[in-house]
């Protein structure tokens, strides 16, 4: 639908077209009151008389606005234009991130990890406000000024009805980055955008999807159902940590990925660190390293940068203006996590983070302590409630029956033990009794 040269709201004058979907069109306009450009997302003609639709676009729009994030593209407005439903946004000029891969291709493993982190704490933001996204995917990722990642679209996915969603040929573009509990028609929570976040992770790192198909219903059962496909036998250039972590974030069992999006990204920076530290190759092309200096315009996280001499010494990152140490002071420092304000202690003594914490350490350092309690930290968070409750009374009986145990062999060596002292003393009174008959003997007898 065409709307240039019309003016939304007596506010918004349209100036061009940018994109668009199935559901709505985007816009670059002209915000006549303040005098700068905006875009202006026009929802389509059937979802602007879906009142049911409507209502809740409104309402998963306000809350979107009340977000306020370097990576996160920020709402102003949202209004009706004679029964025309539009939401104002910042405008940002740049590609989705889906167009950047399609375009470069294979990503080096270290621009992915990086662009993942700003996504991620973009997403961290939004769940620390109570706002889950639900259609977490390429399509709705803006590359903005210096390469930023912008996540756009809160609340679009939730807003839809399932018949809206049927109509609009929405799940058919989504449905790849759809987690299991969205395939089944589950309760969606945090963990929902980690998986997608996963699939964003896993697409930059191999360049294609882990499920494929032609129709909705078979990708959806995919996911639900086969394994993820091991990223390494399409790009052998990716770390053996980062396929941890990426196959943690697309575990079936929202129990048993991460905790939630901080956690896992606070495992890719440790990734990028250790990289650095051992000099890993992060690019399969050293020259592409030379010419395009991605350091210089993506930042590891918002108050982190390397610069190129940095990057070239394999300096670490400095955060809040303070240089971490190399080698084991670094390695320290990342294993020993402050506990935050108003975080309870959890299983073994144990606050989340410095659980987490034990997670970061390679397998090969850890402890048989540090293992076992990672291990009974991920049995523990897959297993029901009920099946807690038992493993509990169980582990506690158990401590109980070897308490007792020991007790008693305690109290029989202590009892043995007066019981041999006490023979001892009798056996030498008797001799002394024998001793002195015999004397006695000869004393009677004539000589």
């Amino acid at each position: 639908m065409g709307m240039e040269g019309k003016r939304l709201g007596g506010r918004y004058e349209i100036l061009s077209r940018i994109g668009g979907g199935g559901m709505a069109v985007v816009y670059k306009a002209k915000d006549m009151s303040l005098h700068r450009n905006v875009a202006v997302k026009v929802l389509s003609e059937s979802l602007s008389n879906d009142q049911e639709f409507i209502r809740r676009f409104s309402r998963e729009a306000r809350a979107a606005a009340s977000l306020s994030h370097p990576n996160i593209v920020n709402v102003y407005d949202v209004g009706e234009d004679d029964y025309t439903q539009f939401i104002v946004m910042e405008l940002i000029e740049g590609p989705t991130l889906k167009q950047y891969i399609q375009e470069q291709g294979l990503l080096p493993v270290e621009e992915v990890a990086e662009i993942v982190i700003q996504i991620g704490d973009g997403l961290s933001s939004a769940h620390d406000n109570g706002i889950v996204h639900r259609d977490i995917k390429p399509h709705n990722i803006l590359l903005g000024a210096g390469g930023r990642a912008r996540v756009t679209d809160f609340g679009i996915a939730r807003a839809a009805s399932s018949s809206t969603i049927t109509q609009t040929g929405f799940v058919m573009g989504s449905v790849y980055y759809f987690s299991p509990e969205q395939a089944r028609g589950g309760v969606i929570t945090e963990k929902s955008d980690i998986y997608s976040l996963g699939v964003v992770f896993y697409e930059m790192l191999t360049g294609k999807l882990p499920f494929d198909g032609d129709s909705a219903i078979g990708i959806a059962l995919q996911h639900l159902q086969e394994p993820v496909p091991d990223p390494q036998e399409m790009n052998p250039e990716i770390p053996d940590n980062i396929v941890k972590i990426l196959l943690r974030a697309l575990e079936k069992d929202p129990l048993m990925r991460y905790t939630s999006v901080k956690a896992m990204m606070q495992d890719i920076r440790y990734a990028l660190q250790i990289g650095h530290r051992n000099e890993l190759t992060w690019r399969s092309n050293k020259d592409e390293l030379r010419t395009k200096d991605f350091y210089s315009t993506v930042p590891l996280m918002e108050d982190t940068h390397l610069s190129k001499k940095e990057s070239a010494a394999g300096a670490e990152p400095i955060r809040s203006g303070n240089r971490f140490r190399s080698g084991d002071d670094l390695q320290e420092k990342e294993r020993k996590f402050d506990r935050p304000a108003g975080e309870h202690t959890g299983r073994f003594g144990l606050t989340k983070s410095r659980i987490e914490a034990l997670r970061n350490i390679p397998v090969g350092e850890q402890t048989v302590l540090q293992k076992t309690v990672v291990w009974l930290d991920d049995v523990q968070q897959k297993l029901p409630l009920w099946k807690k409750a038992i493993f509990g009374l169980v582990t506690v009986v158990l401590i109980f029956v070897i308490a007792l145990w020991l007790f008693n062999m305690v109290i029989g060596f202590l009892g043995g033990h007066s019981n041999g002292s006490a023979n001892g003393d009798s056996g030498g009174n008797t001799q002394v009794q024998v001793a002195e008959q015999k004397a006695n003997g000869f004393a009677g007898k004539p000589l």
